[in-house]
């Protein structure tokens, strides 16, 4: 059972593709959103989402967020979280972009792999493909940064890993705040390239043993340490209430731009 939150039509695939131009941004993919609530897990997904028209290896794909300075002190404080469950462990990135993350984990000794479908670049450490559950080489830990939110059906994704691993290890989940989201930015930080929307009650309760967990980024992204041997069908706990007040102010003040003669965008990106 579903409860619908929010639709739109007609919403751009990905968020993170540059064009060369407005001619070829106009004629980018589009799919559409019905924002539901699952009534089981308690995960809030986009029911209209089609997992085949998001396909990573794409050109001028760029999630990266590592020329701010406020993000690489983010970073920092991930490092540190990795540095207390995962040193002197064989790891695996999952998802893992551009490598820069990577590259810190390797300046700082780990033992440490990628995969990612949308990496451009020459790093023999990084593989550009998916990971899939047939994967022959074990790790001892898993980090899965910004992956979850992609993935149609995580929760089969997550077994897979633990699967491939022999049942064995940990995992390091990073994901979007949905919390942070709707009380800051309300409907307009529902876009079609994340599928999937969690609250840290979400994440914790996909595992019966929890290291640890919280939140970092002043609380807009959630994380948590996990065992791979303890995952578990996540259950519904409380109701979300999506924040529509944020989009109805943004609609306002497009009118008032249509009034004027001058406008300047400025924090829009």
């Amino acid at each position: 059972m579903q409860k619908i939150l929010y639709t739109r039509k007609n919403t751009p695939v990905f968020a993170a593709v540059l064009y060369d131009s407005i001619d070829e941004a106009s004629k980018a993919k589009v799919g559409d959103m019905q924002i539901v609530q699952d009534r089981e897990s308690g995960v809030v997904f986009n029911a209209a989402f089609r997992q085949e028209n998001v396909e990573y290896k794409v050109a001028n794909y760029d999630a990266g967020k590592q020329s701010s300075g406020v993000f690489k002190n983010v970073l920092s404080e991930i490092l540190e979280i990795i540095k207390r469950h995962f040193k002197g462990k064989k790891i695996l990135e999952i998802g893992c972009g551009d490598g820069y993350f990577l590259e810190i984990l390797e300046q700082n000794s780990f033992d440490i792999k990628g995969m990612d479908p949308s990496f451009v670049g020459e790093n023999p450490l990084i593989s550009k493909e998916y990971f899939t559950k047939d994967s022959k080489e074990k790790f001892e830990c898993v980090i899965l940064r910004h992956v979850l939110e992609h993935i149609k059906d995580y929760y089969g994704f997550l077994c897979d890993i633990a699967a491939a691993n022999n049942n064995q290890g940990l995992v390091y989940i990073e994901v979007p705040n949905l919390d942070f989201s709707n009380n800051h930015f309300g409907a307009i930080d529902f876009y079609y390239e994340h599928v999937n929307y969690f609250r840290l009650e979400n994440l914790e309760s996909l595992f019966d043993k929890v290291i640890e967990s919280g939140y970092i980024f002043g609380g807009e992204y959630i994380y948590i340490v996990a065992n791979l041997d303890s995952i578990k069908k996540p259950r519904f706990k409380s109701e979300f209430i999506i924040n529509t007040k944020i989009d109805s102010n943004i609609a306002m003040l497009a009118e008032k731009i249509k009034k004027t003669n001058t406008s300047v965008l400025w924090g829009g990106g």
